[in-house]
């Protein structure tokens, strides 16, 4: 199954006025639990992979950030679009690994603007032209 995605107001975590919000927003949250006596909570590897799955503290920072944003009455954002550099090097002193990938996290569900089924040529509902569409 494939999801065409209008992006909308994205937070881009490959833009540094992005990923400079989303510090902000660690710092606040990291203050916080300072102040209440509790650890952070903890991103952790899978057991059975190795692999860094659960991400509890991105979780609560992400979390934390639209809260934030909503206190300051800024405009929410639809979507959220960040690369998660994993797995083993290709090769020695290389910055590629074998377990790239790019996520979406879609906050906002009107920005889901149809289903498919990949090698099928059908849409539904159909889909309007859109520079800012992605289709995944």
């Amino acid at each position: 199954m494939g999801a065409v995605i209008d992006l909308g107001y994205c937070l881009e975590l490959l833009y540094a006025e992005h990923i400079r919000v989303v510090l902000d927003a660690y710092n606040v949250l990291k203050k916080a639990y300072e102040l209440s006596g509790r650890p952070l909570p903890p991103n952790r590897y899978s057991a059975h992979s190795g692999v860094l799955l659960l991400r509890y503290l991105n979780c609560a920072v992400i979390e934390n950030l639209h809260k934030l944003q909503s206190a300051d009455a800024l405009r929410p954002f639809d979507t959220i679009r960040g690369i998660f550099i994993e797995g083993c090097e290709l090769y020695p002193n290389v910055g590629f690994r074998d377990k790239n990938d790019i996520q979406i996290c879609v906050r906002n569900p009107n920005c889901i603007k149809g289903l498919f089924i990949p090698g099928k040529e059908f849409y539904w509902p159909p889909i309007p032209e859109n520079k800012n569409r992605l289709v995944v």
